[in-house]
């Protein structure tokens, strides 16, 4: 599958960043649960590993969290490669406005 990385800056403390975003996984799961099936999260420390389905298709991802930045991998289907830059764009979105102070 095709990989895609992103890489978020944001201006807060690892603790925080890491606080702020395991809160909205259920609000983005409630969110997006007429496209999102199957979400399955698991964190250890700085890292979030993750798999869902979207339109019948898996896709698998981490997270990491760093000082002043959230790097985020994500194995996609073949065919999400087609919506790659909505992909990213909105993925660095909701992450930034998640992690703006």
């Amino acid at each position: 599958m095709p990989r895609l990385t992103l890489r978020v800056p944001h201006p807060l403390g690892v603790a925080e960043a890491i606080s702020r975003l395991r809160s909205r996984a259920d609000s983005i799961r409630a969110a997006y649960q007429s496209h999102v099936a199957d979400l399955v999260e698991s964190w250890d420390g700085d890292s979030m590993t993750c798999r869902f389905s979207v339109m019948g298709q898996r896709v698998e991802g981490a997270m990491r969290v760093f000082p002043g930045e959230v790097q985020i991998v994500l194995e996609l289907p073949l065919l999400a490669m087609m919506f790659r830059s909505a992909i990213e764009a909105r993925t660095c979105e909701e992450i930034s406005r998640l992690l703006a102070t």
